[in-house]
């Protein structure tokens, strides 16, 4: 009887091993953090499924509150979450509405954000964003009925590992602004968890670093704008500096989308998280995964496009691009993130100096003043074109009324007022082509984007 207890214990151990949420223990040591390539691995494979609202997005959060949690710098002090720094202070759980694509019916659904703060002790400090998403479309459904089966191996998880490890090695760094280690659930519901974030957040922002898709690709890109910035000049000036790999997204590479906003046209830089904060007006910087040159492949010339498709998986990835070449993109945007950031006042003047661009543009507010001002130009021309108009008639020739002499008949036929004075047709009215005003385009500042000088007097972290 007595074995048969111990043997039922055991059982009931292995299966609760295996049913029960997993999460990564960090409470001993943050070694895994160290290797940003392990906590891909490890992700990917505890939670296959993570689409929004369900028990593998809310196990994901809650692995990725307690690696945040773990961080401590080398006077024991931790990050920090909404209100302390226990594992659920980390985790900001909403409830929003999504419309599934199968049905067109809405449905309430429970998703979570999770938050770590790097707090620099200073008074009204702004607020550096470092974000990914975390979750996937493995369950979600076309307008089929079908499930894409995406696991995100590429698309989320090496963005989560990646920002891990960012925030590990941010720890102990002193910066003269806070930042937040922003991990957004519901990104698949037009990212839901970027919305409640925003809607949420106290502090003035003082920019953005988006990841996305980072671990794959021919080649990792920046985005930053479709106007030149000033902070896009100043982490050119790092890639150029530092020999980075990394290339910088040209401008008007859009593609058509469905969102009903102002324009119908996104650079493929907006397609994550950055977008939703340009459109706040506030800067961004994109880091992902792309091939320019390559025509109707997104990602890869050799591999295609598997982003949100069942080829995003874990097995796909190592198959494909292996284990050091994973590894070897993840540590390169960990040191441009962590690098650039340590240069703390440089990086914070140069997101300073934003003045709004395609952001600007984007924002409705803005939008409508844009076209007031477009408007009230047009009306202004259109004043100035009667005036000038009015100008050159008023100087047009005086027709001549001259005594019609044929009108006296001999005959004494009596006649009509109307018939004593006819009409000599004067010389034509010549009135010159009006001049239309043209405007010069300046795309040529566009070129300027790309300066390069190695003034920077930081090294790298």
């Amino acid at each position: 009887m007595k074995k048969r207890l111990i043997f039922g214990f055991f059982t009931i151990l292995l299966i609760l091993a295996f049913t029960l949420p997993t999460a990564l223990t960090f409470a001993d040591s943050t070694d895994g953090l160290k290797d940003p390539y392990f906590v891909f691995e490890d992700f990917s494979t505890r939670f296959k499924d993570r689409s929004a609202g369900t028990t593998g997005e809310s196990n994901a959060a809650d692995y990725i509150a307690e690696a945040l949690s773990s961080i401590k710098n080398t006077s024991g002090q931790s990050l920090v979450g909404l209100n302390g720094n226990s594992k659920s202070d980390f985790i900001d759980q909403f409830t929003t509405t999504v419309t599934d694509a199968s049905t067109g019916k809405d449905r309430t659904i429970s998703s979570k954000n999770v938050v770590g703060y790097l707090r620099s002790g200073k008074a009204n400090a702004k607020l550096l964003v470092v974000c990914c998403e975390y979750g996937n479309a493995y369950s979600l459904v076309d307008a089929y009925g079908d499930a894409y089966k995406s696991e995100g191996a590429y698309e989320f998880s090496t963005s989560v590992a990646a920002l891990l490890n960012i925030a590990y090695r941010l720890r102990s760094v002193n910066l003269s602004f806070d930042v937040a280690f922003a991990f957004f659930g519901a990104g698949c519901y037009q990212s839901r968890g970027v919305e409640r974030f925003i809607s949420q957040n106290q502090q003035q922002l003082l920019g953005v670093i988006d990841l996305y898709a980072v671990g794959g690709g021919d080649d990792l890109n920046v985005y930053y704008d479709e106007i030149p910035t000033a902070h896009g000049k100043f982490l050119d000036e790092r890639i150029a500096k530092f020999s980075y790999a990394i290339k910088t997204a040209p401008f008007d590479k859009k593609y058509i989308t469905s969102d009903v906003d102002v324009f119908t046209f996104r650079h493929v830089g907006l397609m994550s998280s950055n977008y939703y904060f340009l459109k706040e007006g506030v800067p961004s910087v994109e880091l992902f995964g792309y091939a320019w040159n390559t025509f109707g492949n997104r990602e890869s010339s050799t591999y295609g496009n598997v982003l949100g498709t069942s080829s995003d998986t874990l097995s796909y990835m190592k198959t494909n691009y292996g284990e050091d070449r994973i590894r070897e993109r993840l540590t390169l945007v960990s040191d441009f993130v962590v690098g650039s950031i340590s240069t703390d006042k440089d990086i914070s003047a140069a997101f300073s100096e934003y003045k709004g661009g395609y952001g600007g543009l984007t924002n409705r507010s803005v939008y409508w003043i844009f076209t007031g001002v477009a408007l009230g130009l047009v009306a202004i021309l259109f004043a100035v074109g009667v005036i000038v108009y009015s100008k050159k008639t008023d100087n047009a020739p005086t027709p001549d009324f001259g005594a019609n002499d044929k009108v006296f008949e001999e005959d004494n036929e009596s006649s009509s007022d109307d018939d004593i004075f006819g009409f000599s047709d004067p010389d034509p009215i010549i009135v010159e082509p009006r001049q239309e005003n043209t405007e010069q385009n300046d795309n040529d500042d566009n070129n300027k984007n790309n300066d390069r000088d190695d003034d920077d007097i930081f090294g790298e972290f």
